[in-house]
């Protein structure tokens, strides 16, 4: 997946951040949960499976940070 977001964004794999804020509904639909709220993921946090070009532009726009979903 860093790849894949390295070529979209035209730079190298160590510039993508490994971990970057991005609303609830985002993760959603990258980490392909269905179930994804505060009793079945305490933490908020998921880990990206599918690859959508909304994920790139949150790799972008954000500064990297901890792997915890905005509300």
């Amino acid at each position: 997946m860093k790849q894949q977001i390295a070529r979209e964004l035209g730079i190298s794999e160590v510039e993508v951040p490994l971990a970057v804020h991005v609303p609830i509904e985002l993760a959603k639909r990258v980490s392909e949960k269905e179930v994804f709220d505060a009793r079945a993921n305490v933490n908020r946090s998921c880990t990206a499976t599918k690859y959508i070009p909304e994920i790139a532009e949150a790799a972008r726009n954000r500064p990297q940070t901890s792997a915890v979903p905005e509300q």
